[in-house]
């Protein structure tokens, strides 16, 4: 999975969040159903956090020097 997938699933959470926050507060006589909406975009919003960790994980990743294999370290870094 690419990080611009995980970027775009992002933004259409927070997209669902925003909506699940709006219907919250339009609901007045049932405050179960409020709490229940207002708890549904709090767990996105803990999935957001964790996708965008793994965004981080998977750029540094990307960037990151590749290794040498198990052993040749010191014979290809030596002088």
């Amino acid at each position: 999975m690419h990080p611009q997938s995980v970027e775009q699933c992002i933004q259409d959470c927070q997209q669902v969040i925003n909506r699940l926050h709006d219907l919250a507060n339009q609901v007045h006589r049932i405050p179960k159903a409020r709490d229940m909406l207002h708890e549904g975009a709090h767990h996105l919003e803990l999935c957001i956090t964790e996708c965008q960790f793994a965004v981080q994980r998977m750029r540094q990743t990307h960037h990151a020097p590749h290794a040498a294999p198990a052993g040749t370290w010191g014979m290809t870094h030596m002088g």
